[in-house]
């Protein structure tokens, strides 16, 4: 029972006028990922070696978010065949969207231990990128898991090579998740 005037009216309208301008939005890109999920998945019969690897890792990562399950076992399906091909950076990526699944299906410690396989490969062979998500990923473990301390010593590293490779984006998300460790440990002034 809100009259026209009160704000709460306003911000129904407001807000089923933006949930109509964007819904389609949502609608084409979910039709976008459903195309090229059921391509690769087609694609997979003719790959092996590392072309498979390739579309292994596309089908997991365009899957994230949306069938977790699935994204984990395509991922694991590539990391185990990157593995054994001995390739490093399809080994990290491969294992980038397999730890990145576990973590969304809040199976914490077998994230943490795939993002810890995969870290001194990428710190070596110096995939700077990689080696971000995988800080970020551990540190987003860490904080599921409330051991902050441990979330900070992965945060802190994420946003100094984010700094260094000039991307705002990443860095703004960096920044957020510790916010969220402060707020957690009640240090709302850090």
């Amino acid at each position: 029972n809100y009259s026209k005037e009160t704000p709460y009216a306003m911000d129904a309208r407001v807000f089923m006028t933006i949930l109509m301008l964007v819904s389609p939005i949502f609608i084409l890109s979910a039709q976008d990922i459903d195309g090229k999920v059921d391509s690769l998945k087609t694609s997979l019969g003719s790959l092996s070696g590392l072309q498979k690897v390739e579309a292994l890792y596309d089908l997991s990562y365009n899957l994230m978010g949306v069938d977790n399950k699935a994204a984990l076992k395509y991922g694991l399906e590539g990391y185990l065949i990157a593995s054994s091909e001995g390739d490093s950076l399809q080994i990290v990526r491969a294992g980038l969207v397999t730890a990145s699944a576990l973590r969304r299906l809040q199976k914490f410690d077998s994230s943490k231990l795939i993002y810890t396989s995969i870290y001194n490969i990428a710190r070596q062979r110096k995939y700077d990128r990689e080696l971000g998500f995988i800080l970020n990923g551990l540190g987003i473990c860490y904080t599921f898991m409330a051991e902050y301390d441990k979330a900070l010593q992965y945060y802190f590293p994420y946003l100094e090579l984010m700094k260094s490779l000039k991307d705002t984006v990443s860095e703004i998300r960096g920044l957020i998740n510790v916010g969220v460790v402060y707020y957690k440990l009640k240090d709302y002034e850090k």
